[in-house]
């Protein structure tokens, strides 16, 4: 039994934007990143139905994927290759063997094998066209300076323990320069850093302020955090936060 889907033929246009490339291995200074992209699990791809012309009732669709998926995923197990419209898909065993072995060495396990088939690579390549929307902004985003001693935000106490709140700002990378900074109103350049830090992780920074004559209306985060404990960026990125008013 065939099924007619009456779906037209159409150009697809992807939102791009260009993301700074940090990572030591890169090229060129830019990435480009898809934006604008809900997620969708089965039932969303069925409610879908109707907008792209299929004439299929969208609960039959849910099914359909469901079950399908399901009995793709056992056959493949099973140790069938599955050729579908969308992807192909199969089991590999890793490693590398003398022939005399019984059973997979410690630590490794069968693997999954799934890429677009050859037909859904060339309609992308055909129908889905680029469109260009301007520079990402660096992630990094300071939210609270608290201050311990006077139980207030925005203050600056010398000595004091303070609380820094926000979204990657963890201080850290292979550049001594990262880490906290105070900047003083009269010496922009006579940057303080903050050592040690009590705490200094995704969303919060925990450190003493400076205690000096100075005052101070400015802090900064220098960071190579990219959200990996094991991968940094590969220039160090700054975060500026809001003013600080002395007591």
């Amino acid at each position: 039994m065939g099924v007619i889907f009456n779906v037209v033929d159409r150009i697809h246009n992807i939102i791009v934007k260009f993301v700074r490339a940090y990572l030591p291995e890169a090229k060129k200074p830019y990435y480009l990143k898809p934006v604008h992209q809900p997620t969708l699990d089965i039932h969303g791809v069925a409610s879908k139905a109707d907008v792209y012309n299929i004439g299929i009732n969208p609960k039959v669709i849910e099914d359909g994927l469901t079950g399908g998926l399901y009995l793709i995923r056992y056959l493949a197990a099973d140790g069938y290759r599955i050729k579908t419209p969308l992807f192909d898909l199969h089991i590999r065993v890793p490693g590398e063997y003398d022939g005399t072995e019984t059973c997979l060495p410690e630590g490794l396990n069968p693997m999954v094998r799934l890429r677009p088939s050859t037909d859904y690579r060339g309609y992308v390549k055909e129908h889905v066209k680029i469109d260009f929307s301007g520079e990402d902004q660096p992630k990094g985003l300071i939210s609270e300076f608290f201050c311990v001693a006077e139980n207030a935000y925005n203050i600056f106490t010398a000595g004091s323990q303070f609380v820094l709140t926000g979204s990657y700002i963890r201080a850290c990378g292979p550049d001594p320069s990262c880490g906290v900074y105070f900047v003083p109103v009269d010496d922009p350049s006579g940057e303080v850093k903050v050592t040690p830090l009590a705490k200094n992780s995704r969303s919060e920074i925990i450190g003493i302020c400076p205690q000096t004559g100075h005052q101070y209306n400015r802090i900064l985060i220098r960071t190579q955090y990219m959200g990996s404990s094991s991968k940094f960026l590969k220039t160090v990125r700054t975060i500026q936060g809001q003013i600080i008013e002395e007591v």
